[in-house]
């Protein structure tokens, strides 16, 4: 079996993330953003095409992962059969 998480987060925090933390220049970080969307070549990443298909998705705003961690684990729960889970209120309005 195999769960897809998309991880998402605006482009202007992601660029920020690689030229604060990771010091790349901007110029840099912008064109690594770019070939992530949508690499020419054959087996390159897809990211705009392979996003939709996720199973999960998880908002990456904030620094720190505790932030979306309970979600994270939740959903594992789900995938093991952990214990019973019911639903949240938006998954039950999805439904």
């Amino acid at each position: 079996m195999f769960y897809l998480f998309g991880v998402l987060c605006p482009e202007h925090l992601r660029k920020q993330r690689l030229t604060d933390k990771k010091k790349i220049e901007s110029a840099n970080a912008v064109q690594l953003m770019e070939r992530d969307k949508s690499e020419d070549e054959k087996h390159g990443q897809q990211l705009l095409n392979t996003i939709f298909h996720a199973d999960f998705f998880v908002r990456n705003t904030k620094d720190n992962i505790n932030s979306f961690r309970p979600n994270l684990e939740r959903f594992v729960k789900l995938i093991l059969g952990e214990a019973p889970i019911t639903p949240t209120k938006e998954e039950s309005a999805m439904y």
